[in-house]
């Protein structure tokens, strides 16, 4: 699996579970922001970030069949409008990124150490993170 195969498998999972919802407003990895920027709205939105922390050669032998270990943490930030609702509607958002994630193999990246943790209040916004470590084989 290629790192932009695996990116693809985990954002693919999180819009999956988004779009079930109707929350639509999603800042992914690698796109230009919005104009205006999510953040200058009053809608629920979430950001996920996929950060990349280990790697390693696995096996030796001929190019083509070695296999090396990729591994990080991505984070899900879910924002929602500050107020009576927030902890209700962040954690409505909170739970589709965990279902997302949690006890799942995507293709071939394995998330673990799937974990809610509240935030608090962010300016104008209530914020709770969803944090999963990921991991995954890429044959070169």
């Amino acid at each position: 699996m290629t790192d932009d195969e695996a990116d693809d498998a985990m954002c693919g999972a999180l819009k999956q579970q988004l779009d079930a919802i109707g929350v639509g407003r999603v800042e992914w990895p690698n796109v230009p922001l919005p104009s205006p920027p999510l953040y200058e709205g009053t809608d629920p939105w979430v950001r996920l970030t996929i950060m990349r922390s280990g790697g390693d050669q696995a096996t030796f032998g001929q190019e083509g069949a070695r296999r090396f270990e990729r591994s990080g943490v991505l984070t899900v930030q879910c924002f929602v409008p500050a107020g009576k609702r927030g902890l209700v509607d962040a954690g409505a958002l909170a739970k589709a990124a965990r279902d997302a994630y949690e006890g799942r193999t995507l293709g071939g990246v394995r998330l673990y150490r799937v974990a809610r943790k509240d935030v608090g209040l962010d300016g104008p916004w209530w914020q709770v993170n969803v944090e999963a470590a990921f991991e995954y084989e890429e044959l070169r």
